[in-house]
């Protein structure tokens, strides 16, 4: 997304880059998740500025009203997406081993 102008609200990103240009106003806040956001030379957020999974380039002549956040950079992205399917993994592994016990009984022991 690349603003040159005003935004009456938020701008959110996902897996994609942000570019805010000299002079712009954001009225909402500002999110890129898995992308990089920029902030020029004398532009105005209003509300939050937040990257996770991405880097934010900041210039020393923006104003950002709110808070702003930065978590890790593209390395985040990566085990952000792979968590949960480790997880579903494990418990698919989980169920399959339940479910072939559960056809194999144990066998009683000889007297």
């Amino acid at each position: 997304i690349r603003v040159r102008g005003q935004v009456a609200g938020d701008i959110t990103v996902v897996a994609g880059n942000i570019v805010i240009e000299d002079q712009a106003e954001i009225a909402g806040d500002l999110t890129a998740v898995g992308g990089d956001a920029r902030i020029d030379h004398g532009v105005k957020i209003a509300g939050d500025a937040t990257v996770v999974g991405g880097e934010l380039h900041r210039d020393p002549q923006a104003v950002v009203l709110g808070d702003v956040t930065s978590v890790g950079g593209h390395g985040w992205a990566i085990p952000i997406l792979l968590v949960p399917f480790i997880v579903l993994g494990l418990f698919v592994a989980f169920v399959i081993w339940l479910v072939q016990r559960s056809r194999h009984p144990a066998v009683p022991a000889a007297a």
